[in-house]
């Protein structure tokens, strides 16, 4: 499979509650890039300023949207 890269300002909506709610303020934009690949969301973030991310597991990917409806 190859690698697909995409552009998703939804995967920031769903997730910053939780991401503020458990991070202090140093270094937010590296901690949310590890935030997201640690979801597991089949996507890996990166470039997080840009929303852009690659997909690395397609049903995940797939699981995930509906899941989270993003």
């Amino acid at each position: 499979m190859e690698s697909k890269t995409i552009k998703c300002f939804t995967i920031y909506e769903k997730f910053r509650s939780e991401f503020y709610c458990e991070q202090s303020p140093q270094n937010i934009l590296y901690e949310f890039s590890k935030f997201i690949n640690s979801k597991d969301l089949g996507v890996i973030s990166i470039d997080y300023i840009y929303d852009i991310y690659e997909i690395v597991d397609e049903k995940k990917w797939l699981f995930s949207k509906l899941k989270y409806g993003i």
